[in-house]
């Protein structure tokens, strides 16, 4: 088998989760539990024990599509449209940080994941604690950013994480999603969508 690693042009690809509603309702009852009063902005990591006890259908999702052991964080990430989320990537390392599996869980209409074309800003990413993959993030000059794909944050799907990308929220209340990680990197789930 081939194990190049060439870097996806495309932004994201949806993904079949049969057991969404579940999985949505085990990160509604986390959020309230974990992050009550969630009110902003805001990429937030789940505890591990917390999901494994609260969240049997995500944690039985992930072990049928073989990707249970490889998963290295999950977190809620929140949105306001009355608050835009910078432009960013989630790190210069993208061999081993390219992709995330994303799954609507609140409020996901009228929002979406918006992809663009950009200068880098030359600001930190905002996160200073060397341990939290967060403290890798890029951010992009808002004032050159070209879009150049959107997908409705209400579709599950994986997305690539390595081009410029934010979340986008049409109306004024709280969103938010789950995001997973993986290690190693979904390469070889997503090879079959690379269009180089």
């Amino acid at each position: 088998m081939n194990n190049i690693k060439i870097q996806p042009t495309w932004c994201w690809k949806p993904f079949d989760v049969p057991e969404l509603l579940e999985i949505q309702k085990e990160f509604q009852y986390i959020q309230q539990l974990q992050f009550p009063g969630l009110n902003r902005n805001d990429f937030l990591y789940i505890d591990k024990d917390i999901l494994e006890y609260h969240a049997p259908v995500y944690c039985e999702f992930l072990k049928r599509i073989k990707l249970y052991k490889r998963r290295s964080d999950t977190a809620l990430i929140s949105s306001y449209g009355s608050d835009p989320f910078p432009i960013h990537i989630d790190g210069e390392d993208w061999e081993n940080r390219c992709f995330a599996l994303n799954l609507p869980v609140y409020n996901c209409d009228q929002s979406y994941t918006v992809w663009y074309k950009g200068t880098r800003s030359g600001l930190p990413g905002g996160y200073t604690d060397p341990n939290d993959n967060r403290s890798d993030a890029i951010l992009y000059d808002e004032a050159t950013a070209v879009e150049i794909d959107r997908m409705p944050a209400s579709t599950p799907a994986i997305v690539n994480i390595s081009v410029p990308h934010r979340p986008v929220t049409l109306h004024k209340n709280l969103r938010y999603l789950v995001s997973t990680r993986f290690v190693p990197e979904l390469f070889d789930i997503v090879r079959k969508y690379n269009t180089q």
